[in-house]
């Protein structure tokens, strides 16, 4: 999986009164993270370039707390940057902390950025979170911490949809106002101290973002990005103006030609195809980014 590195510029902490000898004390105390990330991610994926803020619990002791779950000695954030390659020096904290005089430094860091509560992050199920864990990372102000390493814990999916000269005739007007990806579950708990996801029950859950869109012969993108558990075989359901709906739609993998699993870490990109009862699509392909580029699949709604 290709590696992305994320760096960040640091803030430099002035005090009156300090000499030059008390500042370089300060500095070598700063503590500064470094960070690799597998794809580029915000709430909503990115691109190289843009930036993304992931929360930062710590505590400090001289070992490793026995409960992530006890009183935190400090929560922070750090912004970065995505960049092809490593560049630049490690990424500082948004709000600039030095290490204890003695001990060591332990922090845990994920994404998107909400504060945790006795050790779990509790998501807003949105399907636009994408969720990751940057793992435990320690120091101290002899040994400075390590980087954090981001995964993906979730599928995204991507749609598009477009429609046969023959479906528009026999469907003048036809307008799409919901596509429900079947048997999906949103995220709803992170614990810190292992990055072990929790989800909602499984329902019908609705793709983000969608407005009533008129079919045509052109490939429509549809919606924003979508995250959610990765999915063994995908299902969606079409909900046209007027309440109608399609039957259940079988996503299938266009390599393959067999039902599409949708991966953690992976972005797929679902072409829904509207044909008039009789026809053959001619199926296409296509790439996807910045996530690693899953299977794309394709669906065909016959009407």
């Amino acid at each position: 999986m290709k590696q992305v590195w994320m760096y960040a510029a640091f803030l430099a902490v002035v005090m009156s009164g300090c000499s030059s000898s008390e500042e370089g004390d300060l500095q070598t105390s700063e503590i500064r993270v470094g960070a690799t990330v597998s794809g580029a991610i915000t709430k909503a994926p990115v691109v190289t370039g843009d930036t993304f803020t992931a929360a930062i619990t710590a505590f400090e002791g001289t070992q490793a707390p026995a409960s992530w779950t006890a009183a935190f000695a400090w929560q922070n954030s750090i912004t970065l940057i995505a960049a092809e390659t490593a560049a630049g020096t490690s990424v500082p904290l948004n709000v600039s902390k030095v290490y204890p005089t003695t001990g060591n430094v332990y922090m845990a860091a994920w994404h998107p950025e909400i504060a945790s509560v006795s050790g779990v992050v509790t998501f807003q199920q949105t399907g636009t979170e994408d969720v990751m864990y940057g793992g435990i990372v320690s120091g101290s102000k002899s040994v400075p911490a390590g980087a954090f390493s981001f995964t993906h814990a979730l599928t995204q999916l991507n749609f598009q949809v477009q429609a046969s000269d023959g479906y528009l005739t026999a469907n003048p007007d036809k307008k799409i106002t919901k596509i429900e990806v079947l048997s999906a579950s949103y995220p709803k708990t992170m614990t810190i101290a292992d990055g072990i996801v929790t989800y909602a029950t499984a329902a019908a859950l609705p793709v983000p973002g969608i407005t009533s869109t008129q079919l045509t012969k052109d490939v429509t993108k549809v919606g924003e990005p979508f995250m959610i558990q990765a999915l063994n075989g995908v299902k969606v359901k079409v909900t046209y103006e007027g309440g109608t709906t399609s039957p259940d739609i079988s996503i299938m993998d266009a390599s393959t030609k067999e039902g599409l699993n949708a991966l953690a870490g992976n972005s797929h990109l679902i072409t829904l195809s509207f044909l008039k009862t009789g026809e053959i699509a001619i199926e296409g392909t296509a790439t996807v980014a910045p996530w690693q580029v899953g299977a794309s699949g394709n669906g065909t709604v016959t009407e």
